[in-house]
């Protein structure tokens, strides 16, 4: 898998949206968990603040059968194929997010666009995404996102030597903001500047992250398979995701019924 390929793959926005890849009663199952688990419902505003506000809009929650039925789905396998040119894949254990609308929020929105690591040692062999589990448009806070530096991600750190990635002078890059559906997937570029955006609407953002990664680029493929098998067996989240207020370590355990896809993507069985 190559850098060429995987921006080929994304187009010159750095970023893709596959349409309407997870049936309803998936979505609604998601949602369910989610919600159930955070103690927060849509159709009930006052459930809203009960959010931890140091969690941000962050759900802790990464072992959910519903979230695995959405990560072992068959067309998201695919769509994750498609961007990397390559079926020999692991799926990320990530959690979900729920972000109340702007006059309920507990903690404000920054949309100052940014990384979310040095761009410049992003792996390009890896990239995020997104399960919108709610409708999304644009006009009521939607993905914001700059293609423009993007396409010229090289010679704009050519151009700003010094520049801090953890600050980045992005205040006129222009902006374009993605509207989506429930049961969309949004896959993007680490090297893509972007941000959260403050929900305009007057109901809850609900979503899941979701992303697949080559095996390939695990320099120790058989210890990280190791690892991975070990965090679904004690459900346990990353540890770069543990921590959280309200989060149980280790979840408890449901029963999780793995198709021979799943089994592969989280790595009891080989590729071949």
């Amino acid at each position: 898998m190559s850098i060429l390929h995987l921006r080929s793959a994304l187009g010159s926005k750095g970023y893709r949206v596959f349409r309407q890849v997870v049936p309803e009663s998936l979505v609604k199952e998601a949602v369910r968990s989610i919600c159930d688990f955070a103690g927060a419902w849509p159709e009930d505003p006052a459930s809203w603040l009960r959010l931890p506000p140091e969690n941000d809009d962050v759900v802790p929650l990464h072992h959910a059968p519903a979230l695995w039925k959405i990560r072992m789905y068959p067309a998201v396998y695919a769509a994750f194929c498609e961007i990397y040119g390559t079926e020999r894949l692991w799926v990320s254990m990530d959690r979900a997010r729920f972000r109340a609308p702007n006059g309920h929020a507990r903690v404000p929105v920054s949309e100052r666009l940014a990384w979310s690591g040095d761009p410049r040692g992003a792996h390009p062999g890896v990239v995020h995404g997104m399960l919108f589990l709610t409708d999304l448009s644009a006009e009521s806070g939607g993905f914001r996102c700059s293609p423009a530096v993007y396409r010229e991600i090289e010679s704009w750190w050519r151009e700003r030597p010094s520049a801090d990635w953890r600050v980045p002078e992005l205040g006129e890059a222009p902006v374009e903001s993605v509207s989506a559906r429930a049961g969309d997937l949004l896959v993007w570029d680490p090297r893509l500047p972007c941000s959260a955006s403050t929900n305009l609407g007057d109901r809850p953002h609900i979503a899941q992250f979701v992303t697949m990664m080559p095996t390939e680029i695990f320099s120790d493929p058989e210890r990280e398979r190791r690892k991975r098998v070990r965090l679904f067996t004690e459900r346990r989240a990353p540890e770069n995701q543990r921590g959280w207020a309200g989060q149980p370590d280790p979840e408890l355990a449901f029963s999780i019924e793995l198709t021979e896809l799943a089994r592969k993507l989280i790595g009891f069985e080989p590729w071949g």
